[in-house]
């Protein structure tokens, strides 16, 4: 995965979280677009489809209303734009359906009424035909089931233009679907009937992956990040698998392997997540990420998943200058701003991460300051007006520098004096890059540098004992290898095989 892919935003589509968004047809104002490669999107359920989201009386249907959203907001084209920047998009459903019977707070309430039994994968068949609607419009290989999208068009557009969406299937234009936002959200927060087990997330997750691929076998899908940070790791997604392992297979069928997980960490002193008792935010390399990292890849291997996400992490700093002092706060580093501080995490822990071998994303909060309170107040790559903090450009500038590089698998390096390394490699180049942590040690800053240019080795053939066969590499006298063990460094993995002329 290279170094652009694994740099993105999250964003909050339809409600103030997002670029402006114009009509189909007019360009789009993206502030935000050329710092990453991937972007995000928690989106409200009942901002997407036809329905009251303040009343238990429906007021309409669950039919999809993207073109636009009664919002403003043209999911369509923005999602076309993202993939003519051949940006990657997570679209991640959150919330109650409109006329769910739910109390407490809407965009955080799980999708499943109060009443219902959450063990019950009845309970969650709203949840289900939503993700499905989603996968038909926007999946590549559903075409086939124009048939079976609905949406919302109201009965005179002339004088209703903003409720008029037109019927399409199969458009292409959307990469993954994550189920659910933080659906461990603690009910004392939300004002929720309970808090939702991983159990209870698992038949969930179950519902809505099985209508997925009952139209879509191409589109990615993400398990919902759940917030906890490293305990909800080592403790919620072993019981999360556990269950559903057991769910499938009491319907006599093995579990899909053909997802990611996902988990939000906001880090913090005490190594913990959103909740946890840090006066302030620490660095990637305090809490120790990488070991995380390296957990996320051992439940991969284990049950033989395609990979993981963090779809919420950053730190806050106030884009007026003056010292942030949140649970979320980023630690200033010598010789940087608080606000450049923000920044240069961001990058490290981008190719912290990148050196796992499973990790597929990370997505920073948030495009926008302002936006969300508390000690997420400052979290944006924006300020308020849009204007760009230095996690926007600096993002920019690492994406320029190194977003076509690899990070080479298992080439971090922790120095043991307050320094760290990795090894990043392109088809032309391939460089050691080294950092500090908090103060300036020696030659190594807290801003990733060129400490050394690397020769790889050559990748080596499988031998031919017989010395020839009629396999096609031995016919053509080329063959492609997109993995080379590289002694004493780790693993480059490529995604463009490199061709060996025999």
């Amino acid at each position: 995965m290279t170094i652009k892919k694994l740099h993105g935003v999250t964003t909050y589509w339809s409600y103030g979280g997002g670029p402006d968004h114009l009509k189909p047809g007019e360009p789009f104002d993206d502030r935000i677009g050329p710092g990453f490669g991937l972007q995000r999107a928690f989106c409200d359920n009942f901002r997407f489809h036809h329905g009251s989201p303040d009343s238990s009386t429906p007021n309409g249907d669950g039919r999809l209303q993207v073109e636009r959203t009664p919002q403003g907001f043209y999911t369509d084209s923005y999602l076309e734009y993202l993939k003519s920047q051949d940006i990657k998009t997570i679209w991640c459903t959150q919330g109650r359906m409109g006329w769910q019977n739910c109390l407490g707070r809407k965009n955080k309430i799980n999708p499943v009424d109060d009443s219902a039994d959450r063990m019950n994968p009845q309970s969650w068949f709203d949840a289900g035909e939503f993700c499905r609607q989603i996968a038909i419009r926007y999946a590549a290989d559903t075409a086939d089931m124009l048939a079976e999208a609905n949406v919302w068009s109201a009965e005179k557009p002339e004088s209703n233009w903003w409720l008029s969406n037109e019927a399409k299937a199969g458009l292409g234009i959307l990469d993954a679907i994550e189920i659910g936002n933080e659906w461990n959200f603690p009910a004392s927060w939300s004002e929720a009937k309970a808090t939702l087990t991983p159990q209870e997330y698992a038949v969930m997750f179950m519902v809505c992956y099985d209508a997925i691929r009952s139209v879509s076998d191409s589109i990615e899908i993400i398990m919902g990040g759940g917030l906890g940070g490293s305990v909800h790791v080592y403790e919620d997604l072993p019981v999360f698998l556990e269950t559903l392992e057991r769910l499938y297979a009491d319907r006599g069928r093995s579990m899909p392997i053909d997802f990611s997980l996902c988990f939000h960490w906001y880090m913090r002193e005490d190594g913990g997540g959103q909740g946890g008792a840090g006066t302030r935010g620490e660095s990637p390399e305090k809490v120790d990420a990488y070991k995380v990292g390296l957990e996320l890849d051992r439940l991969c291997e284990e049950y033989g998943l395609e990979g993981w996400y963090n779809t919420e992490t950053g730190w806050s700093a106030d884009a007026d200058g003056s010292l942030d002092t949140s649970k979320n706060s980023a630690p200033v580093q010598e010789g940087l701003s608080q606000l450049e501080s923000q920044a240069v995490l961001m990058q490290r822990l981008t190719l912290i991460w990148g050196a796992t071998k499973y990790c597929k994303g990370i997505t920073y909060w948030h495009c926008r300051d302002h936006y969300d309170s508390g000690a997420f107040l400052n979290g944006g790559v924006c300020a308020p007006d849009w204007s760009p903090k230095p996690a926007l450009t600096w993002s920019e500038e690492f994406i320029n520098e190194w977003g076509d590089y690899n990070v080479i698998t298992n080439s971090f390096v922790d120095r043991g004096d307050g320094t760290y390394e990795v090894v990043v490699s392109n088809v032309e180049s391939t460089y050691k890059l080294g950092w500090s942590d908090e103060q300036v040690v020696g030659d190594y800053t807290p801003v990733p540098t060129i400490m050394d240019s690397v020769t790889p080795p050559e990748p080596e053939p499988e031998p031919n004992p017989s010395g020839s066969c009629d396999c096609k590499c031995c016919k053509d006298g080329v063959i492609e290898v997109n993995k080379i063990e590289w002694p004493g460094v780790g693993t480059l993995i490529v995604d463009i095989p490199i061709k060996l002329h025999l």
